[in-house]
């Protein structure tokens, strides 16, 4: 993908192991969430991110939007690609079956995955914590996608990791600005 940032807005504090990697690789972490207690660089919402259009290089919103009710969740989506300067990388879970999991081997290419998933076709119920997730009515993956998309993105890898298939990450790269 090749963001290579210098900034990076984290949305919520998570336990700082990606804050601390990135440290170390020289670039500049910002960090942002609504509980002063977790002492974030930023106390504030992801629906309302109080910086500048352009502020970060890259932001990154780990297992963050689900937290808020679906239709929150896409204003996070916009305020996300309103302060990014390049793209962002966004994960949410995913509640879909898995109906074939298989690695193969390609010479010269290596190893890759597959997965075969499907909808849980389970209506989600606010469990204290997740307001939706992928795969559950009403919250199919195209719907995230094509709200991604609306939000100002163009979708650049769209990814569920083989040792974690209950997680959903997008690599997203930030639409041009069109001159009129």
């Amino acid at each position: 993908m090749g963001f290579n940032p210098r900034t990076v807005l984290e949305v919520g504090l998570g336990n700082g192991l990606v804050r601390n990697y990135l440290n170390r690789q020289g670039v500049q972490m910002t960090t942002i969430d609504i509980d002063p207690e977790l002492h974030p660089d930023i106390v504030g919402s992801v629906t309302n991110i109080p910086v500048e259009d352009n502020s970060y290089d890259v932001v990154l919103a780990a297992q963050i939007i689900e937290h808020l009710p679906y239709e929150e969740a896409k204003k996070a989506m916009k305020e996300i690609a309103r302060v990014s300067k390049k793209g962002a990388m966004i994960s949410v879970p995913d509640s879909r079956k898995t109906l074939l999991k298989a690695g193969f081997h390609i010479p010269k290419i290596g190893w890759k995955d597959l997965f075969v998933k499907i909808p849980s076709g389970q209506e989600h119920a606010f469990d204290g914590q997740h307001y939706w997730e992928i795969g559950k009515r009403g919250y199919g993956l195209d719907k995230v996608r094509e709200d991604l998309v609306d939000a100002g993105f163009n979708i650049k890898k769209d990814i569920v990791p083989a040792d974690v298939p209950t997680k959903h990450f997008f690599i997203l790269q930030k639409k041009e600005t069109q001159k009129t």
